[in-house]
């Protein structure tokens, strides 16, 4: 399955450049392991998407992580 996501310029500008291999989500969307994940770059102030994208396969989804809240789960990324 693909997701599609929207996510801030610096959060986007991370996982671009790879320093950020992991994104904790609420699980609204049922992620699985092997779905694809679609980034969006969305600018908040204006309210628009940018156009930038990054696609990522979910190679690990956690639920049961301390601290984590009920409901959200940590999602390992793979640029794809």
């Amino acid at each position: 399955m693909v997701h599609l996501i929207k996510s801030d310029a610096g959060n986007f500008n991370l996982m671009k450049s790879g320093e950020k291999a992991a994104d904790i989500r609420y699980n609204d969307k049922n992620f699985l392991e092997g779905d694809v994940l679609a980034v969006n770059e969305y600018d908040y102030i204006n309210k628009r998407f940018t156009g930038r994208h990054i696609i990522f396969e979910i190679t690990d989804v956690k639920n049961d992580i301390c601290g984590l809240s009920v409901g959200y789960v940590l999602l390992k990324l793979k640029p794809i």
